[in-house]
């Protein structure tokens, strides 16, 4: 099923690798940090996002804005992720 819509940034500003804790902090990951300028086309457009890949499935996160006190938001929320499935 295809979405009307892109979940995509190709316009995307690195904003620096980061070590992100998912699973309940049970499980670290390295992803990166990006923002999506508000020139963007939504639902990304104005975002900041966490992005990891782990065995080939690519995750990302977002959260509208980037400001003060974002960043933290956003692994706090993405700390608490509970991944379900099997690997």
């Amino acid at each position: 099923m295809e979405l009307p819509f892109s979940l995509k940034c190709p316009a995307a500003e690195p904003r620096g690798p980061i070590s992100v804790s998912l699973d309940r902090k049970r499980l670290d990951v390295q992803a990166q940090i990006f923002y999506c300028p508000g020139t963007v086309e939504l639902p990304m457009g104005g975002h900041l996002i966490v992005r990891w890949t782990d065995h080939g499935v690519l995750y990302q996160v977002a959260l509208s804005g980037d400001e003060p006190g974002h960043r933290e938001l956003l692994l706090q929320i993405t700390a608490f992720m509970v991944l379900v499935g099997s690997h």
